[in-house]
């Protein structure tokens, strides 16, 4: 699109120089005068190329309207690329957006289930205190009982 805009300038602006050339560089020394004005069956003091006085007007119309085209057609563009420039940059936020939602989420139920594993580690260990006191008490009972009663039947048999 660019290219296209790049060559239609050019064209234009080449245009505008050939034309500008051939009404502004006219030599001196082929006529007196650079612009002569001719009645109709008069003969050209000089060979060159003759316009009528709408045909110039026309000619300098549309080489003051071709900056202003160019700069229009030049504006558009710009403003094209701008828009799709800012449109993508628009969802690349909105994506980054959705992705911190979604990471703070995650974050968040991380947090809660942290918590919730706290809460359940505190509470069975204050519970259990007291069962692995006993267990290990009643164990260590039981086992001097077993002990002595083994040593005493070790004891009768010989």
């Amino acid at each position: 699109m660019l290219t296209n805009l790049r060559n239609t300038c050019f064209s234009r602006g080449l245009s505008i120089f050939v034309i500008g050339s051939l009404l502004l560089y006219t030599s001196p020394a082929i006529a007196d005068e650079a612009v002569v004005t001719l009645q109709e069956g008069e003969a050209a003091p000089f060979s060159g190329t003759l316009f009528s006085t709408a045909a110039a007007a026309q000619i300098l119309v549309q080489i003051e309207n071709s900056d202003a085209a160019c700069q229009i057609e030049i504006d558009r563009a710009v403003g094209e690329a701008e828009a799709a420039l800012q449109y993508k940059a628009d969802i690349e936020r909105t994506r980054a957006d959705a992705c911190m939602s979604e990471l703070d989420l995650a974050i968040s139920l991380r947090d809660d289930h942290i918590g919730f594993l706290v809460e359940q580690r505190d509470h069975t260990i204050k519970r259990t205190d007291v069962f692995w006191l006993a267990t290990g008490l009643l164990s260590g009972v039981a086992l001097s009982m077993g002990t002595a009663w083994a040593w005493g039947q070790v004891s009768d048999e010989k």
